[in-house]
């Protein structure tokens, strides 16, 4: 098998808040998603699952394999390149090294709780829906033209992911919100967070409806250059989304 592949963070989707990392391993247990480990040498990798969060100790313990031979290379690394699965989106991350412990009277592994994961939110995938009781707004400057001068426009925020956001577009503003359209330095207002900066190229145009209302056009949007900053803070909040939808499921 081929060595492990490169999984550093990458800017615009890396995790490295303590309780979102938390939370996605937790995720991991709940799902029962597969960890995969790539080894050096030709061998077969090492197959895992996520057994135990413990964010006080700063320790996650997996499941051992019951290769030795897979587990002897396995415990010689200083570091693993790990993938799983979670709500249909590739989560990736290293820890290291692996200890071998007893887990609730069977063989396990512990091993430092991950500074950080490569989150990769793909937007077909991972897109969740503003709630209307919370509403999120984005306010775009659209530069000036032949009949008008510069102007903002504010609309609200139909969905978003790490990877961009689709917003309504307003009744006579088709052709402002249109495919290929480029805005820089617009004001993105979530819920209980300061509003950031966000660059945004429309990609497309489509429509929603809704039972017992009339149907709406929405503008699906890419960020560009989205800065650190505030990526953190969409991640922040798209975590928070997630959870809540976890606990209206729960009942």
């Amino acid at each position: 098998m081929a060595e492990s592949p490169n999984i550093a963070v990458d800017a615009r989707f890396g995790v490295e808040d303590p309780e979102q990392i938390a939370h996605l391993l937790r995720r991991m247990v709940e799902q029962r998603s597969m960890l995969e480990a790539s080894l050096p040498g030709s061998g077969p990798g090492l197959l895992s699952a996520v057994l135990d969060v413990d964010e006080r100790r700063r320790q996650v313990v997996l499941d051992a394999t019951p290769h030795a031979a897979v587990e002897r290379i396995a415990l010689a690394q200083p570091q693993l390149g790990f993938s799983a699965r979670v709500d249909r989106v590739d989560v990736r991350f290293y820890t290291g090294p692996l200890v071998k412990i007893m887990f609730e009277g069977m063989p396990a592994y512990r091993a430092p709780l991950p500074e950080s994961m490569r989150y990769l939110q793909r937007r077909e995938f991972f897109r969740i829906e503003v709630p209307a009781a919370h509403p999120a707004y984005c306010q775009i400057l659209v530069p000036a033209d032949d009949d008008h001068p510069p102007r903002d426009l504010r609309t609200r925020v139909y969905d978003i992911s790490a990877g961009g956001m689709s917003l309504f577009v307003p009744i006579g503003e088709d052709k402002v919100l249109t495919g290929g359209a480029h805005f820089g330095a617009c004001r993105l207002m979530l819920p209980d967070a300061n509003p950031i900066l966000v660059g945004l190229r429309v990609r497309r145009n489509f429509r929603i409806s809704r039972r017992g209302a009339i149907s709406q056009t929405c503008a699906g949007c890419e960020y560009v250059d989205l800065m650190p900053a505030a990526q953190s803070v969409i991640q922040r909040y798209l975590m928070r989304l997630d959870r809540e939808r976890i606990a209206r499921e729960k009942g």
